[in-house]
């Protein structure tokens, strides 16, 4: 009867602690407001970068876009 009582116990503790364990605070919330910006500016920035692609020329403007795609990534990486 002890066993069971303090089984019981021990599955009720390791339920709510894994419960808690998977609320996140960040994700509930949406971001903050930098981190939109953030994004948003990365944003901006790739499309005017991307159109400035479209005046070039064959390997040339996939190597543009490509490295406009990187500093996207890097912007996007360094926001988070």
């Amino acid at each position: 009867m002890k066993r069971t009582k303090m089984l019981r116990l021990a599955l009720a503790l390791l339920f709510c602690l894994g419960a808690s364990a998977g609320v996140n605070p960040t994700s509930a919330a949406g971001g903050d407001r930098h981190d939109r910006e953030c994004q948003r500016r990365c944003n901006e920035e790739y499309r005017r970068r991307k159109d400035e692609c479209r005046n070039e020329r064959g390997r040339e403007r996939h190597r543009c876009e490509d490295a406009a795609k990187r500093e996207h990534n890097d912007c996007k990486n360094h926001c988070r």
